[in-house]
């Protein structure tokens, strides 16, 4: 049995009574207010399990929650179901019920739930998301890297050298929405990352130009994404990445196994499903 909240829309979430909305959505590190703040934002990624959002409506269970979304999308709006929940089987079971409704099947679930012979067999795509505590300690950071936190820039090449050698391509970021941090190493510029002010997420995730890979740059920009969310309020900071194949990538295994290395505090996998 599931307790319906109410709808989340573009409205102030006044709207919707405190007593409900301060409840925590189990397993995520989040109450209901701050989920559904946390989400709208986390939108603008425009990944496939997060889109520019028109409505939201969260089910609370007991061992799962239901996130009802509609998204905008370029032909109009998309719907999907986001389930939410401590153990694969269980989440399996409540999103099979939405099979066949026209709507895109999201599951989350703790990564160490993420049996991989079943995700293979499930998933049409994956990603991860990761949170820190902002007190966390990681590796030990390379401390000949300087990082400067940039709330303006004249946006040049060094943006772009930086991503487009690290993934191959570019996004650029959002002034008044992100702080970037820029390393530099030996005079060169090597790496940055996004501070996403409302989320403290770490869009785009961590860039490191290739030729410095395995000097602790990465983890020099993570400590110090963690300082500065601590001076802005923040008291958790997560990356997400979509990737590339379900079957992983060795890009994605490069990626991943820096992020764990640095001991996240919390691990989601979050699969859509072929049902």
């Amino acid at each position: 049995m599931f307790l319906e909240l109410g709808t989340f829309g573009v409205f102030p979430m006044s709207t919707v009574r405190r007593s409900l909305t301060s409840m925590m959505l189990d397993p995520f590190p989040f109450k209901v207010e701050e989920f559904a703040d946390w989400y709208r934002e986390l939108g603008n990624l425009k990944i496939f399990w997060a889109k520019p959002l028109k409505e939201l409506k969260i089910l609370m269970g007991e061992d799962s929650h239901l996130i009802k979304v509609e998204w905008n999308v370029r032909r109009g709006v998309k719907r999907g179901i986001i389930c939410i929940a401590k153990a694969l089987d269980e989440a399996l079971k409540e999103i099979k019920r939405f099979k066949g409704k026209g709507v895109s099947l999201i599951m989350l679930v703790p990564e160490d739930q993420a049996v991989e012979d079943v995700v293979k067999r499930i998933a049409l795509a994956r990603s991860i998301l990761y949170f820190w505590d902002v007190n966390a300690k990681t590796l030990t950071p390379n401390m000949e890297v300087n990082v400067v936190a940039l709330r303006d820039w004249n946006e040049g090449d060094e943006f772009k050298s930086v991503q487009r050698r690290s993934w191959g391509f570019y996004i650029p970021p959002v002034k008044g929405k992100h702080i970037v941090l820029l390393a530099t190493f030996k005079g060169k510029v090597v790496g940055l990352t996004y501070l996403n002010l409302k989320t403290f997420n770490l869009d785009f995730g961590i860039h490191v130009v290739k030729e410095f890979w395995r000097r602790r740059i990465g983890t020099r920009l993570l400590s110090e994404s963690f300082k500065l969310a601590r001076e802005h309020g923040g008291r958790l900071v997560s990356v997400v990445r979509v990737l590339r194949s379900v079957r992983w990538t060795s890009s994605d295994r490069r990626a991943l196994g820096f992020y764990r290395a640095n001991m996240p505090k919390l691990r989601f996998s979050v699969m859509r499903l072929k049902l």
